[in-house]
């Protein structure tokens, strides 16, 4: 799990940061009770679809994330994706009238 974290430590907030990439790092954690070596990563898209699409197409054609994502596959057993609201209980409400949801994440590790 540490060389997973400090690879994602190095390249997440570049992704964050990066003026076309249309996705913004809105957290990662990792689970310490019930599934261990679990870690989620939380992506917002603000315009919804239209911007996950974008995303993926540059997570495509960009070899800073495929060098990332090949060498965090080192690492991984399993991975998943989902996309959803945002969840009652967040204590900071984000409108989402405009069509953005967020990207759910979740890697089990080796």
């Amino acid at each position: 799990m540490k060389e997973y974290t400090q690879n994602s430590k190095q390249i997440l907030p570049t992704i964050h940061e990066c003026e076309e990439m249309p996705a913004r790092l809105f957290g990662q954690f990792s689970v310490a009770f019930g599934n261990l070596d679990k870690i989620y990563t939380i992506w917002r898209y603000e315009d919804g679809y239209k911007d996950l699409e974008k995303s993926y197409m540059i997570y495509r054609t960009k070899n800073i994330y495929k060098q990332y994502e090949e060498e965090q596959a080192k690492f991984i057993n399993h991975r998943s994706s989902q996309v959803c609201f945002q969840f009652s209980f967040w204590p900071e409400y984000i409108d989402n009238s405009d069509g953005g949801f967020f990207e759910i994440r979740s890697y089990s590790l080796r």
